[in-house]
């Protein structure tokens, strides 16, 4: 799996992890400092965000494992992006660790 990230199914039913990767992220697309730390499903249209803290960015892949896009954080927002997840509203949640000692919580409202 060199020059990838793989990422991986885990069913909270069986409580089991899937033996082959969902997903593998091509490095030279994604970044080489991309390291994933967290995932959440879209519930506009099944899409995954995936957050890297290194790197400070933000992909989005496709229900097949493509990348649609990518965004760079701007760092005073997001001192260290960790988290993300969307609200039943569709508002886009990103936590930050911070660094600093100081964690935060941006929220991104859908858009219309």
């Amino acid at each position: 799996l060199d020059g990838f990230r793989a990422v991986y199914s885990f069913s909270i039913d069986s409580m089991k992890l899937s033996g082959n990767p969902r997903f593998l992220i091509d490095t030279e697309s994604a970044g080489k400092k991309f390291e994933p730390a967290g995932i959440h499903k879209s519930p506009a249209g099944g899409s995954f965000l995936l957050i890297s803290s290194t790197g400070s960015s933000v992909i989005e892949i496709s229900k097949d494992g493509k990348m649609i896009a990518k965004e760079k954080l701007n760092p005073e927002i997001h001192e260290q992006p960790e988290g993300i997840a969307f609200l039943k509203d569709g508002t886009l949640v990103i936590s930050s660790e911070g660094k600093s000692g100081k964690g935060s919580i941006a929220k991104y409202p859908p858009k219309k």
